[in-house]
């Protein structure tokens, strides 16, 4: 037996949900590469949903769900479902602050 989510929560728990189906998929990129997840910044309510270091360099990366949405993106701007998020302006905050 499955417990409901509270519709508070599912919002969270989708986004967990993501950033453990992510995080699978960067356990694949094997040997050289290291790869943290939940990576704590500036207040114990802030974190960096995955950060990968590899001889490339480092990746900062936020996971969003956005299921059966369109997705725009051009220069410094993006839509998602014809409506502007600020995904990438959030992305590069991180990285700084990775």
């Amino acid at each position: 037996m499955t417990a409901a989510i509270c519709p508070a929560a599912a919002p969270w728990h989708l986004g967990l949900l993501g950033e453990r189906r992510i995080a699978g998929i960067l356990a694949l990129l094997g040997a050289g590469t290291t790869v943290l997840h939940s990576v704590p910044v500036e207040s114990k309510f802030s974190d960096i949903d995955h950060v990968v270091i590899s001889q490339a360099g480092i990746f900062t990366i936020n996971t969003k769900n956005h299921p059966d949405q369109p997705v725009w993106v051009g220069g410094r701007g993006m839509m998602v479902g014809g409506s502007k998020v600020h995904h990438l302006g959030n992305a590069v905050h991180e990285a700084k602050r990775a």
